[in-house]
């Protein structure tokens, strides 16, 4: 019996073990943040002063002043919470950089074991974009890119969970909708996730999948609600934006925000850019995607292994 125990207990200690270096990821990650902006006491992200202004619209102003094209409300309500608990907009700005960091990491360790079931690649994994130059830098500016990139990596981990569980999806779907609160972008991803249960549940014989997919959607909904609704009264659509007209200006290689950005047609959809010139628009995203593995600029390690 004695010896029973013991095997049963040396994997769990290895386990622990295990999940111990991932957990030493995380706060070498917050410690060299810390260190890195810790004493930064001025905003480096001119991006971020329209958040700012936008969350202290949003406490004076009516309705109107939570519908914008480029920019959801989510980030100016967080910026504006944490000018409210005391910080500076400076330190709000890296604080909540940083938490989207820490969810990054997070859901990069979990995918990598949900789909190899191995502890060492996952902390590899982990460790590996730890030390990207590209993570490192949105982790630590102030913007709302990394934040929603880390809520949507969250909620893929849970769209791998197992065994099925409807509130889970549900648990998905509000993260992917928070993510859109954060940054409009994150739709793209949503409506893969989306389609992805979709297509699940039209090749499976079990029709409870389907509730997979309400869950997920509902829980968007949810998650979004507090841009959705104020766009719809507002504009008459919930998922209003600009972001068309974004997209024009960087696939026409634009690339001074303050002399060239009224050159690209303000009311223009994003349909209407990718039917103008399908071809051009998949090239540009294909560039973009592409451009993180093959830019040495952007990564602290060197071929082969950034290629990992």
């Amino acid at each position: 019996m004695p010896s029973h125990g013991k095997a049963t207990l040396q994997p769990t200690i290895t386990i622990w073990i295990k999940l111990s270096l991932a957990l030493l990821v995380l706060v070498g990650f917050v410690i060299f943040a810390n260190r890195y902006v810790g004493h930064v006491l001025t905003i480096r992200n001119v991006d971020y002063f329209q958040f700012v202004e936008m969350g202290r619209a949003s406490k004076i102003g009516g309705i109107e002043a939570w519908v914008h094209g480029l920019h959801p409300i989510g980030y100016p309500l967080l910026i504006r919470l944490g000018i409210a608990l005391g910080f500076n907009a400076t330190q709000t700005g890296h604080t909540l950089s940083i938490i989207g960091g820490i969810f990054l990491l997070i859901s990069t360790y979990a995918l990598t074991y949900r789909l190899t079931q191995d502890y060492w690649l996952s902390f590899f994994s982990e460790l590996f974009l730890a030390t990207t130059s590209l993570f490192l830098f949105y982790a630590t500016l102030e913007g709302n890119d990394i934040l929603s990139a880390g809520l949507i990596g969250i909620s893929l981990v849970l769209l791998l969970n197992h065994p099925k569980h409807w509130y889970v999806y549900w648990a998905a779907g509000l993260l992917a909708g928070l993510s859109y609160l954060i940054r409009y972008t994150a739709i793209a991803t949503s409506a893969i996730c989306l389609l992805y249960l979709i297509g699940l549940a039209i090749l499976s014989k079990y029709r409870e999948n389907w509730k997979y997919v309400a869950a997920f959607a509902g829980g968007w909904v949810v998650g979004a609600a507090l841009q959705l609704i104020p766009s719809l009264l507002v504009t008459g659509n919930p998922f209003y934006s600009i972001q068309g007209h974004n997209v024009w200006w960087h696939m026409a290689g634009l690339s001074n925000f303050a002399t060239e950005w009224g050159l690209a047609p303000m009311n223009i959809s994003l349909l209407e850019v990718f039917r103008a010139d399908p071809w051009h628009f998949l090239d540009h995203w294909w560039r973009v995607f592409r451009s993180f593995w093959l830019s040495p600029d952007l990564l602290l390690l060197d071929t082969p292994l950034r290629l990992f």
